[in-house]
């Protein structure tokens, strides 16, 4: 199962406070991280940074996902990869382009071999538990049950 988390960030106030507190809970038993990082910041200081200290101070594989490509030249996202690479012993690094789609095939794929495989919900062949009758219902029907 993946799972979107708010992320680590400098507690700066009460509620960041909380919201990692969230974060730290939720985070037991992963199997990895997906650690995104703008490509067109600075890393390696403030944020990042601290970031990667958690991060990779998991024991879990990290990928690291070097976001927004499509924003910058072939010579700076070699340069922003080399730095990234410092951040700790990845799993994997992936320029990607959220917005253009470039590398997430590749992305998707070491994500997907992280994952053990799990239990088997439904029969082959079946992809919900919702009756029949319910999926093509209208909507306004649905809603009145």
């Amino acid at each position: 199962m993946l799972t979107d988390l708010p992320g680590w960030q400098r507690p700066i106030d009460t509620l960041t406070e909380r919201m990692q507190d969230t974060v730290d809970a939720a985070i037991e038993g992963v199997d990895g991280v997906l650690f995104v990082v703008d490509a067109r910041a600075r890393i390696g200081a403030g944020d990042p940074l601290h970031i990667a200290r958690r991060v990779f101070g998991l024991g879990v594989p990290v990928i690291i996902g070097l976001n927004k490509i499509d924003r910058l030249k072939a010579g700076h996202i070699a340069s922003q990869m080399k730095t990234a690479s410092t951040l700790g012993d990845f799993h994997a690094l992936h320029p990607v382009s959220a917005k253009t789609g470039d590398g997430i095939d590749e992305l998707r794929s070491d994500l997907i071999y992280l994952l053990p495989e799990g239990p088997m919900y439904f029969e082959a062949g079946q992809v919900t538990d919702v009756p029949v009758e319910v999926q093509i219902a209208p909507s306004w029907c649905a809603s009145r049950r």
